[in-house]
């Protein structure tokens, strides 16, 4: 369609993708706009039979001649709103009202300047064309009318003007450079006006559609976390977990995974928040799920793969997204821990805790093609009522409105506290409920993601 061709060549001489909503934006744009112009017709109609026509009493010529004008434009309103041939008789239309005021002015120069009051109404049609055609046509009418006026030229008994202060070439040739000079002045305004609308109605596209890709990318991330089900059927543990991201897609790893008698707990924390790291995110959760179900137990070949596997993804989408992960396996009693993270925190049944340092059991995953001569493994044993809590930075380095961080010493003050008393869950609750005090009403910087298993009695 010629109309959007037309309006479409800005957006690519600024080098903006037209899509579709683009495409619909500006189509509505132009049926709003021929509305407003019908509507400005009409009033041009209304004050060239009444006001306009006082002085001289030109009331046939207002109201004859504008009807023929509105008229017209509104046959062309009903059947070709939106199209580049109605934008070109709302130009034309414009300008014979204002022919039509020189005439029943008699050519005084005050009616001249309506010429310039009108043209920069059809800067609304982010259009040059309109403003090309309102040009030619207000200057056609003044070599015209020019010519009339020096011949003597009667319609009706009634003279022909276009100045009452004379007549010629030289003065016709200088009223039209006045209105080619505004023209090229609107038609610069109308460029620079349609290409900014172009650029924010791209703009406004692509945050729809990253919008919805986060969004899609964040229920995923959601229908993957283990569910209360899954937990409950895990014998002889409890098992609670809080994930809170801090942006719409967060990039921190949590599961719980169950393989016969074996559990394998993953935490993990992708450097940054986003898109790229929600899909990292979710190729660990994949890779850990698909080496479980192959009964891959060797925690250095276990974490070795995973880290290929980012490693090479990443490469492919050039970028430098990594992450710190840490598995435990569990089995009888048994816990073996393995990869770099945080602290794990092993709490014993009358609440001391044992605090890890996992910083030699690994490396940090999708940095180096290969991590294996740096990963290792410790065993540790849980009796009855013992257990682990696992965590991400954004919990113990959430800031408080006095800019101090929650901290590990808090942590673990409150664990131990509250450990021998507590179900998982109700620890967990505890927890978050103090850090989100902690915090009070500064916003949340980091992913928050807590794990808190304990082995029952």
């Amino acid at each position: 369609m010629l109309s959007q061709k037309i309006s479409e060549s800005f957006c690519a001489r600024a080098h903006i993708p037209v899509s579709n909503a683009i495409r619909t934006a500006l189509k509505e744009d132009l049926y709003q706009a021929d509305k407003m112009l019908m509507g400005i017709l009409a009033i041009h109609w209304l004050v060239a039979s009444t006001l306009m026509a006082y002085s001289y009493g030109f009331y046939w010529l207002g109201f004859i001649s504008g009807g023929l004008i509105t008229g017209t434009a509104y046959v062309g309103y009903l059947y070709l709103r939106g199209t580049l041939y109605l934008r070109l008789i709302m130009a034309v239309s414009l300008m014979l009202f204002s022919a039509i005021f020189i005439q029943q002015h008699l050519g005084r120069i005050e009616m001249h300047f309506h010429v310039f009051l009108a043209m920069p109404i059809l800067i609304r049609y982010k259009d040059v064309l309109p403003i090309f055609a309102a040009a030619l046509t207000i200057i056609l009418h003044h070599l015209v009318f020019n010519y009339c006026q020096e011949y003597n030229v009667s319609l009706f008994g009634t003279p022909l003007l276009v100045y009452n202060y004379g007549q010629g070439l030289t003065i016709t040739l200088l009223h039209g450079a006045f209105v080619a000079i505004a023209a090229a002045i609107y038609m610069f305004m109308i460029r620079d006006n349609m290409q900014r609308f172009c650029g924010l109605m791209y703009a406004q596209g692509e945050n729809i559609r990253m919008g919805a890709e986060l969004d899609i990318t964040r229920r995923l991330q959601t229908m993957l976390l283990p569910k209360e089900t899954e937990l409950e059927a895990i014998k002889n543990l409890d098992i609670a977990y809080f994930m809170q991201p801090a942006a719409e897609v967060g990039g921190d790893y949590l599961d719980v995974l169950r393989q016969g008698n074996q559990v394998k707990i993953g935490i993990g924390d992708v450097t940054g928040h986003g898109l790229e790291s929600g899909i990292l995110m979710l190729m660990v959760q994949t890779a850990v799920r698909t080496l479980l179900t192959h009964k891959v137990s060797d925690p250095k070949l276990f974490l070795n793969v995973i880290n290929k596997v980012v490693y090479h993804n990443m490469q492919r989408i050039c970028s430098d997204k990594n992450l710190s992960l840490t598995l435990l396996d569990y089995e009888a009693g048994l816990l073996r821990l393995s990869g770099q993270h945080e602290e794990t925190l092993i709490v014993r049944k009358e609440g001391h805790i044992e605090r890890i340092d996992t910083f030699s059991l690994g490396f940090m995953v999708g940095v180096e093609e290969e991590i294996s001569d740096f990963v290792q493994h410790l065993d540790i044993e849980l009796a009855p009522g013992d257990g682990v809590v696992l965590y991400t930075d954004g919990l113990t380095e959430a800031f408080s409105p006095l800019k101090t961080v929650y901290g590990i010493e808090r942590l673990c003050t409150l664990i131990s506290q509250n450990w021998q008393r507590s179900s998982a869950k109700e620890l967990e609750t505890l927890i978050i409920q103090d850090v989100y005090q902690h915090m009070g009403e500064r916003e949340q910087l980091d992913d928050i993601t807590l794990i808190i298993m304990k082995q029952l009695d």
